[in-house]
């Protein structure tokens, strides 16, 4: 079964955003399964809507001119915020990997765009290791989100994903190459003693220069469909991810019914999450929730 489809889109908006980005684009990939049709990560949101194929936008263009219009009305010079000083940042990997889909997608024709353009600059988020990234300069305009978490989780939650100590011996490669490189806390699962196994990460990049390097801290955000659909193939992730005790429901920005910690839980994990961040990395938080 071929589980790629190449198709013009017809979303093409560029959508305000505030957090990971300024704004995100229009999916230029939809989609991250293997050969079989699974999803590497039980938790992922694209699945909620039961697809089992890959969508690649053939008409990039498109989305390219909608970023575009999109910045036509911000003022410039931008006013600095949390993510970024000097540019307008637009996430262009929130429905894929990036790094996933290198083979399949001309990203390098993204990336220039983007490079080129005075006002823009791209983000993406990955859980892969991709050494042809480090053969493009991206002269500071493209910021890569390494995305990590405790190498327990990820062997439950994210199978087939690079090894967390894969992703984080990359950090540094990418910087010399001229990314922009920040790392993506998400999701935080909270289960037993799970900040014993936070500090143990941050130990690990500790060990590192990351002069520059940001964070973005996500808690975890569920979904009831998701839960019932992964029960199959992914009944031990859900051991850790389905927890209607420690959960609410809450409406999300674009209309979806989520389930998330409760509000005053979360709010102290929130705290201790931050008190783990400076006493064992010290790195600056650019957001958390």
């Amino acid at each position: 079964m071929d589980l790629k489809k190449r198709q013009k889109t017809r979303t093409i908006k560029c959508k305000d955003n505030g957090r990971s980005s300024d704004a995100v684009s229009a999916n230029f990939v939809l989609g991250c399964y293997n050969k079989s049709g699974i999803k590497p990560c039980s938790y992922c949101y694209v699945d909620r809507w039961n697809r089992k194929k890959m969508y690649f936008a053939t008409n990039p263009d498109d989305i390219l001119n909608e970023c575009d219009k999109w910045v036509q009305d911000k003022p410039w010079k931008k006013i600095p915020n949390q993510v970024g000083k000097k540019y307008y940042w637009i996430d262009i990997g929130c429905s894929a990997d990036v790094n996933f889909t290198w083979k399949d997608y001309d990203w390098v024709y993204v990336f220039d765009w983007f490079k080129q353009h005075p006002k823009l600059a791209a983000t993406f988020a990955t859980k892969f290791v991709n050494s042809r990234l480090l053969e493009y300069s991206p002269e500071g305009k493209i910021r890569c989100r390494m995305s990590l978490s405790p190498q327990c989780l990820v062997d439950k939650l994210e199978k087939g994903t690079s090894p967390i100590i894969k992703r984080i011996s990359f950090i540094p490669k990418l910087i010399n190459a001229g990314y922009e490189a920040h790392i993506n806390l998400s999701p935080v699962v909270v289960y037993k003693e799970w900040w014993k196994d936070y500090i143990k990460l941050f130990k690990q990049l500790s060990e590192l220069d990351l002069t520059n390097v940001k964070l973005e801290v996500i808690f975890l955000t569920h979904h009831e469909e998701t839960h019932y659909r992964n029960l199959e193939l992914w009944s031990d992730a859900e051991e850790l991810l389905w927890k209607p005790e420690w959960q609410e429901v809450k409406r999300s920005q674009y209309g979806g019914v989520n389930v998330r910690y409760k509000h005053q839980y979360k709010s102290k994990l929130v705290a201790m999450f931050k008190r783990l961040v400076d006493d064992h990395l010290g790195l600056e938080i650019r957001y958390i929730f």
